[in-house]
């Protein structure tokens, strides 16, 4: 855990985050497409393709613009 956790809180060598591969939530596939931006690249590669296989399963979600996230 501690490993895990020194590799989060450290800069990848090309300044951007993400990974040079993609890997798997469980079953699911999970992009590391390498982002300019931490807020940007938690949004679009963990929590939008979560909520998209959630509403894929037949749940209803409300997303709140991120806009409006960033102006609360």
């Amino acid at each position: 855990g501690k490993q895990l956790a020194q590799m989060h809180r450290s800069l990848s060598p090309n300044g951007l985050y993400g990974f040079d591969q993609d890997n798997y939530i469980g079953l699911s596939p999970q992009s590391n497409q390498w982002t300019e931006s931490w807020c940007n690249f938690y949004l679009n590669h963990r929590l939008l393709p979560q909520i998209r296989l959630f509403e894929s399963n037949g749940h209803c979600i409300q997303v709140v613009s991120y806009t409006h996230l960033r102006a609360h």
